[in-house]
């Protein structure tokens, strides 16, 4: 069983017997616990907790659960030369939430394209909440 401690989390979870997802509001206190072996089970998940800056991404892949768990800074939250802040509309059956937040991160790698010179490649994007 994976637990992700008590916190003000804003985000989402689709769970596997749901039609939409359940949007977490950073408003009351919660923590969660993904257990492999109970019925319904979460699909995927975004959480984010501002206070701590630490954001999760769950997916459900092979009758496992997967939980990344990324620490944000102040910095990255801005963005800089390698972080990009994005903002995508959000699926349609979450509720009143237009945008979601992302941070994209890119990474530095050697282009045999660019005569080796490193080009900036996609590594990854974190979830750190809704628009405002």
């Amino acid at each position: 069983m994976i637990t992700i401690k008590k916190g003000h989390y804003e985000g989402w979870l689709w769970k596997s017997d749901a039609k939409e997802p359940e949007v977490v509001s950073k408003d009351a206190e919660s923590e969660f616990a993904f257990d492999d072996n109970t019925n319904p089970f979460t699909i995927e998940g975004q959480l984010w907790d501002e206070v701590n800056m630490i954001s999760y991404s769950i997916k459900y892949v092979d009758g496992h659960h997967i939980v990344k768990t990324y620490e944000v800074t102040e910095d990255e939250l801005k963005g800089n030369d390698y972080v990009t802040v994005k903002h995508f509309l959000a699926h349609p059956r979450l509720s009143d939430n237009k945008k979601v937040t992302m941070l994209q991160y890119w990474k530095e790698e050697p282009d045999a394209f660019c005569n080796g010179f490193p080009t900036l490649q996609p590594e990854k994007l974190v979830f750190v909440g809704f628009e405002k």
